[in-house]
């Protein structure tokens, strides 16, 4: 998590080992071709285990997903109100306009 979060607050690029060592990703593999066939070895993986247990897992996970994704997605609407409202992005987008370093007061 924090690996991602420094991409997250940076914005900067992300490469696929980067994002591999971030847990962002499971698998690495050198083509498309490879990812292909990546894919289907995992999905014969899954598809050979008691399809109820699959998919009973599937649904837990996800529905924690969903609750968390909630909770995160609430949070997160409230504080970019918050900053779009603020002195410093009016300032940020001036700076930008005007091709100069922003002077940013935290208002």
């Amino acid at each position: 998590m924090l690996r991602a979060k420094r991409y997250l607050l940076t914005g900067e690029p992300l490469k696929a080992e980067q994002a591999y060592f971030a847990g962002l990703v499971t698998d690495l593999v050198d083509t498309p071709e490879a990812a292909l066939e990546e894919a289907r070895k995992l999905a014969r993986t899954i598809a050979a285990l008691p399809p109820i247990a699959v998919r009973r897992t599937k649904q837990a996970l996800n529905h924690l997903l969903r609750r968390e994704a909630t909770q995160v997605f609430e949070l997160s609407l409230a504080y970019e109100m918050e900053t779009m409202a603020s002195e410093d992005v009016l300032e940020a987008v001036a700076a930008f306009k005007e091709r100069r370093p922003p002077v940013y007061k935290n208002r």
